[in-house]
């Protein structure tokens, strides 16, 4: 692990020594801050941003202090909630400067007799957060995810004032994420959520003049063959008439029974796999619903949910979801497939799962499935196990299910305001309809599901 680089409870943080003249000045030995990721190559690389930032911020220090430059702390500011890595200088204890100079003989410099003018505005971008959390009360977890946006724009740019940023900030911001590796997909939910904090501080509070992340974007240059695509009709009937389904065949490496239901769950769900690969015994329930005449109904869900105690976590904050069981799964056992795990008090509802060398709980049965796919005939590097997420998406608007209830079922953020009103909250009424709508032409269902112990690493 890299020096400075440190793991708590599955997430990394930076932590780092202060250079010994500055500690005095910062009032205490050591920074450490965290860096919002648990996984380890994307916090490498925040460490590097971050350590560089944290140079700079001691070099600015030092240069302070020599031209005694820092203002008087301010009364009604709680430093102790304010982390050293964001409020840098402002808590250099003035008056312990000033000692030190009489100390060495140096008379004290001559403040000015004149009028002295007002300090520029200078407000935060996490006080612009609570202010708009404040009034506009979006969900926890929308605040949360927001929050974590502003950190990582403030590691790729430093802790600027929100009056201080420009366009050019955010396009730093917008090349940080894209040099982290972050997908086109992902930027361009990030960059407008940014924008909404931006929007609310030009808008609301007439801090600055204009959002400096309008219209920023990052473009998908992917070649066509490189995106991933729905499966075909022919390729869906490849895949449930194959050994698995038609010959009751449980690999190993495929994880036993996860064979059998992960790409059933795909392609019913839109789920991402590492949500499925995941799922507790306990994640599957029961739950009552209102109808819009007040009638009272119930329906079988899957929820997807973020719990560090479990080692489950999401994408992103509109990921949490609930996930009505279609009717087919349940025609196809799922549900005496659950309750027997249940029952079995199985930490996880497929635990012949086993992570990688990297800790990665599924990128062993990433590459089973790819190899499977391979073997039975499907060859073509734009299809994958995600394509049953894109095979969802498609057969969902194929249904009419209205695009912000498909991408509530999904788990998938737009960037649009609307997205701040979903997750473990969304109506129950409005999913249970679109799982019950939602159709597959054309497909045969493969055999009901029958637990076995028939074990081959293929």
């Amino acid at each position: 692990m890299l020096t400075g680089l440190v793991r708590r409870g599955g997430r990394y943080s930076i932590r780092r020594v202060i250079p010994l003249d500055l500690q005095g000045h910062y009032g205490r030995r050591e920074i450490t801050k965290a860096l919002g990721t648990a996984d380890p190559a994307r916090a490498r690389t925040l460490l590097v941003v971050e350590w560089a930032r944290q140079d700079r911020e001691f070099a600015e220090t030092r240069a302070a202090i020599e031209a005694d430059k820092f203002p008087a702390k301010t009364p009604s500011v709680d430093v102790q909630q304010i982390s050293p890595t964001v409020i840098g200088p402002a808590k250099i204890d003035r008056q312990a400067g000033r000692s030190s100079t009489k100390a060495a003989g140096r008379p004290s410099p001559q403040r000015p007799s004149a009028a002295v003018k007002a300090p520029k505005q200078r407000d935060s971008l996490s006080s612009v957060v609570d202010r708009w959390a404040a009034e506009n009360k979006p969900e926890d977890r929308t605040v949360r995810r927001t929050r974590n946006i502003v950190e990582r724009f403030e590691v790729a740019c430093g802790p600027l004032p929100v009056q201080e940023i420009a366009r050019q900030q955010v396009v730093q911001f917008k090349d940080a994420l894209v040099s982290e590796g972050q997908t086109a997909a992902n930027i361009n939910v990030m960059i407008p959520m940014l924008g909404t904090v931006l929007n609310y501080a030009a808008n609301k509070l007439d801090l600055i003049a204009t959002n400096p992340a309008a219209n920023i974007r990052v473009a998908d240059n992917r070649r066509k063959r490189e995106i991933r695509r729905a499966f075909t009709e022919a390729e869906l009937e490849t895949i449930f008439s194959s050994p698995v389904y038609a010959d009751r065949l449980r690999p190993a490496a495929g994880g036993g029974e996860a064979a059998y239901w992960l790409p059933l769950l795909g392609l019913y769900t839109g789920a991402r796999l590492t949500e499925l690969g995941q799922l507790h015994p306990s994640d599957i329930v029961e739950e009552g619903y209102s109808l819009s005449d007040g009638k009272q109904k119930r329906a079988w869900v899957i929820r997807i949910v973020e719990d560090e105690a479990r080692g489950q976590s999401v994408k992103n904050e509109g990921s949490e979801r609930r996930i009505p069981i279609h009717a087919d799964l349940v025609t196809l056992g799922f549900l005496p497939f659950v309750k027997s795990a249940q029952a079995a008090k199985q930490a996880r509802l497929f635990p012949a799962i086993t992570p990688n060398a990297q800790g990665e709980l599924m990128g062993n049965w990433s590459k089973w499935f790819g190899r499977y796919r391979r073997k039975i005939g499907l060859r073509g590097t734009e299809t994958v196990f995600h394509s049953f997420r894109h095979t969802f998406k498609h057969y969902a608007r194929l249904a009419a299910i209205p695009n912000d209830v498909h991408n509530e079922l999904t788990g998938h953020e737009t960037g649009d305001v609307a997205d701040n009103y979903g997750g473990l909250s969304y109506p129950l009424a409005p999913l249970v309809d679109a799982i019950e709508r939602y159709r597959i032409p054309g497909f045969k269902l493969p055999a009901p599901f029958v637990a076995l112990h028939k074990s081959k690493n293929r």
